[in-house]
């Protein structure tokens, strides 16, 4: 157990605005919001830096929902000899667990084989979705049950499935102390925030600033991956397609701009601010959102790794509050950039919204955060 600080977190001028939004939306007052959630993003850097570092034997990490809010973080060997100077700024009890019997990369990329395997016997007849689990080391997949099928023969057909290649590969490759749950969901349900057709703006909502990074002197705006690959900027035909990405590491694309960018984001209807680094998603965290249709929203983030259909990657928070034409809007926290939002799913029968990391959107489109 590594005890907490006494080195109290100071909000900047910016989280503070998040958090006051967040107190708003959640009925809470403001004093009571930085105690509760103005330190846990000193958590996830350090849950980040953790992960890029120890990425074979890194499992897991979180914000606990107890009294005192404390975390912990779980790897599948021994924890690394320096952990203690990772949490050094963090003002919470972190529990470190130690030899759990799968890696956060191990459980999270058997998922994904088995998801896509049950995608494609099941085509698009019926919705996939999955759950990977590190916490508990559970892989649990929900399949909504082809059209016209009873309960009884949707479960036999699912059986079947499972029972044939690729999926049963798949299946038998997970790791041997992984638990899988696979279910029939009649009330599986999910999509994408775009709207279609009309209006002078794009389809969907502008994400960060970026550049390419082996040519950086090409900027241009993310978005998501679904969103059509012709848009305008507020009506001004000045973007053009570059590459996208929809699949295993999720929901994204990219255009260049022959005006210039700006090194700024909206967080709220004609407001801006600076983008100044990435954020590291991590269950428990706060974080918030600005789409052109609902505007900005803050949430907690509930799960990490999720599969959505062909999408797989995604980042989960508690409740759903996007709505049709927010794909691709940052989600983000003070000036650190999160995500890139995709869509929404239904999980244990509330809808949620999702979004593409920043991180792995950059890595997988080649891109560095505008700053500058």
């Amino acid at each position: 157990m590594i005890q907490p600080t006494t080195v109290a977190v100071k909000p900047t001028a910016e989280e503070l605005q998040d958090l006051k939004l967040f107190a708003e939306q959640h009925s809470m007052d403001l004093e009571s919001t930085i105690s509760r959630y103005a330190w846990r993003h000193e958590f996830a850097r350090s849950v980040g830096q953790l992960r890029e570092a120890h990425p074979e034997t890194f499992a897991d990490a979180a914000i606990g929902s107890g009294a005192n809010y404390d975390a912990w973080v779980s790897f599948s060997g021994s924890a690394p000899a320096d952990i203690g100077g990772y949490f050094t700024s963090v003002p919470a009890r972190v529990e470190i667990r130690e030899h759990v019997e799968w890696s956060e990369t191990g459980l999270v990329e058997a998922a994904k084989s088995i998801h896509y395997a049950i995608l494609a016997e099941e085509g698009r007849a019926a919705r996939v979705a999955t759950d990977p689990d590190t916490t508990a080391g559970v892989i649990r997949v929900s399949v909504e049950p082809r059209p016209g099928l009873s309960p009884v023969e949707a479960t036999a057909r699912i059986r079947s499935v499972l029972a044939a290649e690729p999926v049963a590969a798949a299946v038998n490759a997970t790791p041997p102390a992984v638990r899988l749950e696979v279910k029939v969901d009649p009330y599986l349900d999910g999509g994408v925030d775009t709207v279609y057709g009309g209006g002078s703006l794009s389809s969907c909502t502008a994400g960060f600033p970026v550049r390419r990074s082996t040519d950086t002197s090409q900027h241009g705006l993310t978005t998501a991956g679904h969103c059509g690959n012709s848009q305008a900027y507020e009506g001004r035909s000045v973007l053009t397609f570059i590459s996208a990405h929809e699949g295993a590491q999720g929901d994204m694309q990219w255009h260049r701009s022959s005006e210039a960018v700006g090194n700024q984001f909206y967080y709220d209807s004609g407001a801006r601010r600076n983008v100044a680094t990435y954020g590291h998603p991590t269950p428990g965290i706060s974080v918030c959102k600005y789409g052109k249709t609902s505007g900005a929203t803050c949430d907690e983030v509930y799960q990490l790794n999720q599969c959505r259909d062909q999408y797989c990657g995604l980042a989960m928070t508690h409740r759903r509050k996007a709505a049709g034409g927010d794909s691709g809007g940052p989600w983000y926290w003070g000036t650190a950039a999160y995500g890139v939002h995709s869509g929404w799913k239904t999980y244990n029968l509330i809808n949620r919204d999702m979004f593409t990391p920043t991180q792995q959107v950059h890595i997988t489109l080649g891109l560095l955060l505008k700053t500058s």
